[in-house]
């Protein structure tokens, strides 16, 4: 784009999904230039603070205009927001969190959860 007056076409990000990344980037107007952080984020809570109560269809749309719109931070602070909803949740509850089928074998579903013992509770704990 050459003119600062040129529309961004939007055809398929709903109005209420464009305030909210306006009111998410408004909250970060003058900082610094924002670079991607590499491994840990040591505080998201300032991020996460700026997404509100996102959840569910709402945090997709935000996170699929974010990427459309080449906005860095919001996707980072989206794919933030979702690690918090599973962090240390079981396979089935991050499925019901995420919606995704349960297309795993018990067998697949105990590799995963042997690969990623750090992240993953074992839902057999629970009987």
């Amino acid at each position: 784009m050459t003119n600062k007056n040129e529309p961004i076409p939007l055809p398929t990000i709903s109005s209420f999904t464009i305030k909210r990344i306006k009111t998410f980037c408004e909250k970060f107007e003058g900082s610094p230039t924002y670079s991607i952080p590499h491994g840990h984020v040591s505080d998201p809570t300032p991020w996460l603070e700026a997404l509100g109560d996102s959840e569910g269809d709402g945090l997709v749309d935000l996170l699929q205009a974010a990427n459309f719109l080449d906005i860095p931070r919001l996707i980072d602070a989206g794919l933030l927001k979702i690690k918090s909803f599973i962090d240390g949740q079981s396979i089935e509850n991050i499925r019901g969190i995420l919606n995704l089928p349960a297309d795993l074998t018990p067998e697949e579903e105990q590799e995963i959860a042997d690969k990623h013992v750090w992240n993953v509770i074992d839902p057999r704990e629970d009987e």
